[in-house]
């Protein structure tokens, strides 16, 4: 009998958002004095916002890294990833009378489903689709990646920015051990304003940017710390993952405005501190990014504009269990 093509199957790929550039042309800039890399050693030297100096020495010798690369989103990638495992599994199904093939359609691959039997095709389609549904979470999680629809209201894929904070304590906590003894003596917003003057003062960069595409590339916080540069989500994720150390009663939120991405702290507002209420509790916001020395509570003005127009996400990064 002449078998018949059924159904197909195509594996929806998501583009990567075209993430967040997060430059702004600020007047006064944060000052990183100096920074070397010696003996597993990291030396950080800046100034503040008062142009007061400080500096630190992180001895990362005895860390395991959880995470210190970060892999771009793909869709072709994940769509390689996603039809070798469809292979695999139906191999394993070990049915001789329906067939399945990977044909090049465009730009994009499908997988063809083709038998005698309708009704045996369709349930082969519907369990390969369950099949490759879970697959396509699983390669998410593994790679720290999440679905969310962007400000054009396309879905689209970015760093599951949550999770990887959470995931990177053990790699921040050399970074925090250094940092303890310079906020010791200082209340909860000065050692939260001297947190946010270090990270502003760690050099920009527009990861993965090129002539066509805006930066797209992002920096775990462990990576961050090692090449001394990030763009915004990475250094808001580096705030929030060591002030879950530092300051474990704290809750952090991130920001998400077009282009730009600020953090969130649930601190008391004192004097006229621009504040983000979230399910009613109130968090004082703030500009990791750099260069500029921005203040506790004092953002960008492209981020006050695009918050009073409801023009944001808002993600809340989860504590580990220990400081909740």
């Amino acid at each position: 009998m002449t078998k018949r093509k059924l159904t197909r199957l195509l594996l929806n790929q998501l583009t990567a958002s075209a993430c967040l550039l997060c430059f702004f042309g600020f007047p006064a800039l944060a000052a990183q004095l100096s920074f070397n890399q010696q003996n597993q050693k990291l030396h950080y030297v800046w100034s503040d916002a008062e142009q007061t100096r400080h500096q630190i020495t992180v001895d990362i010798s005895q860390t395991q890294f959880t995470l210190t690369t970060f892999q771009r989103y793909s869709p072709k990638l994940m769509q390689q990833a996603l039809q070798q495992q469809a292979m695999q599994w139906f191999q394993q199904q070990k049915k001789t009378d329906v067939l399945l093939k990977r044909e090049r359609i465009g730009l994009n691959y499908e997988l063809q489903i083709t038998g005698p039997d309708p009704k045996q095709v369709r349930e082969i389609t519907n369990a390969l689709r369950q099949q490759q549904n879970q697959a396509y979470q699983d390669y998410l999680t593994q790679h720290h990646f999440q679905i969310f629809k962007n400000f054009s209201n396309q879905w689209a894929v970015k760093p599951n920015h949550t999770a990887i904070a959470l995931l990177s304590q053990a790699d921040v906590a050399p970074f925090v051990n250094a940092f303890k003894p310079l906020v010791a003596d200082k209340t909860e917003a000065e050692g939260i304003e001297l947190l946010l003057s270090f990270i502003q003062s760690i050099p920009y960069s527009a990861l993965g940017a090129d002539k066509t595409q805006r930066g797209t590339g992002f920096s775990p916080p462990a990576q961050l710390l090692i090449n001394n540069q990030g763009d915004c989500d990475s250094k808001v994720t580096l705030m929030a993952s060591a002030m879950m150390q530092l300051y474990p009663n704290r809750e952090t939120i991130m920001v998400i405005v077009p282009g730009h991405a600020l953090i969130g702290i649930d601190l008391p507002q004192q004097g006229n501190q621009k504040i983000l209420t979230v399910q009613g509790r109130d968090y004082v916001l703030a500009e990791p990014t750099g260069p500029a020395n921005l203040l506790l509570g004092k953002v960008d003005k492209g981020s006050a504009v695009a918050i009073a127009q409801q023009q944001m996400r808002v993600e809340k990064f989860i504590k580990p269990a220990s400081a909740q």
